[in-house]
């Protein structure tokens, strides 16, 4: 049986497990629906369509190899970071986790099977080939993305410097390409600067070294009472998102969130002295995820920030790497982060307000998007300064 029809049986089959995995996940230790829509229900389709591929398929087909497909596509359905890892690629997926991002500045992630540029870190090598946040990968060095798992596209980018990586990829529906030469950069660090008489944070990953420096930054400012600072967290992603809280600690006191699985409230995260006491607006976007998204919640909810700019991506969960039986692994979202209020953080964050181009006015016609949410935010902080000194007189 050839490659193409491997494929499309694989694909066949990932259409019915995901249904299934989908409803292991939701439905183990709940009482079965009494209509008969029940876990058992879709696993006796699965049977079924598996039983017509083997007997009633054109050519001979090979189980092992459907089996395969379905078990890439099950996590496929979950959410854009879960993946299925073969037996005999663990230790490629181990080297790949080990190097990350540091290589080429790109994190990536999948949704509704399409392979796109969740972040492009600042100073980083994909930025020099000119790729951007968004962009959707078609290809990688002439191989197809789309039925290509999430690991394995990353392992391209993981290669030794001097490695050249070729990229199709497609920005706004137009085709380019890029050469990506991977380097060992250094990552971006947070970076606090003045404009329009205000502070303005930026903070480019989610680590606990960049809580530190954040903290150092802060305490430069003499005073943090009468002060405005506008944080941006756009495009920030992946990460570790726990530094989520170690930077609202900076600013917040009390509870700030919890660790949530299936059995409930784990761990929580607590704030105590905030160096921060000024007014704050948050700028993000559709590429603010996990630690960043944490942090936003965080200081909306605890400190009155408001949030501007486009709805945000919705995903902070902790990934566990699973080992399976034959030695395979599955990483699997096992745990989901909560704000302060309890609530898991599993859909994007709605800004206070919305930047788009529906909102440009004439006036703001000439402005790219990123500078109209940052003037957007700086009007905005001012207005909530102005309204502090108000009821302060």
């Amino acid at each position: 049986m050839n490659r193409t029809r491997t494929v499309f049986l694989a694909i066949s089959l990932a259409v019915v497990v995901p249904i299934a995995a989908t409803t292991l996940l939701g439905q183990e230790g709940q009482e079965q629906p009494a209509e008969g829509d029940s876990l058992y229900r879709y696993l006796a389709v699965f049977t079924e369509v598996l039983g017509l591929v083997r007997h009633a398929y054109v050519d001979p087909v090979d189980t092992d190899n459907l089996m395969a497909g379905a078990l890439d596509g099950a996590p496929d359905a979950l959410d854009p970071f879960s993946t299925f890892i073969p037996a005999k690629a663990v230790d490629d997926f181990e080297a790949v986790k080990s190097i990350g991002p540091r290589r080429s500045g790109l994190i990536l992630a999948r949704e509704s099977g399409a392979l796109f540029a969740l972040s492009v870190l600042e100073g980083s090598p994909a930025v020099a080939a000119g790729l951007q946040t968004g962009d959707l990968l078609a290809k990688v060095n002439g191989r197809s993305t789309r039925q290509m798992p999430l690991w394995r596209a990353e392992e391209f980018f993981a290669g030794d410097p001097g490695t050249q990586v070729q990229v199709e990829y497609f920005r706004r529906g137009e085709r380019a390409t890029a050469s990506v030469e991977l380097t060992a950069f250094s990552l971006p660090e947070p970076t606090l600067k003045e404009r329009d008489g205000v502070h303005l944070l930026r903070i480019p990953m989610m680590t606990t070294e960049d809580a530190q420096r954040t903290a150092t930054l802060l305490r430069s400012i003499p005073d943090t009472e009468s002060s405005g600072l506008v944080v941006d967290l756009r495009g920030v992603s992946g990460g570790d998102p726990e530094a989520g809280y170690a930077i609202g600690r900076l600013f917040a006191a009390g509870d700030l969130g919890s660790v949530q699985g299936r059995d409930g409230a784990g761990p929580s995260f607590q704030g105590a002295t905030p160096i921060w006491h000024g007014s704050l607006v948050v700028l993000v976007d559709r590429y603010t995820e996990g630690g960043a998204e944490i942090l936003a919640e965080i200081l909306r909810q605890k400190v009155d920030a408001d949030l501007v700019g486009q709805p945000t991506f919705g995903h902070a969960g902790r990934l566990s790497e699973i080992p399976l039986s034959d030695g395979s692994k599955l990483l699997l979202t096992t745990d989901r982060y909560t704000g302060p209020d309890g609530k898991p953080l599993v859909d994007g964050l709605e800004p206070d307000e919305t930047v788009d181009s529906s909102t440009r006015t004439f006036a703001e016609k000439d402005l790219s998007l990123e500078e109209l949410t940052l003037q957007r935010g700086l009007k905005r902080l001012h207005d909530k300064i102005q309204n502090v000194s108000r009821k302060a007189a």
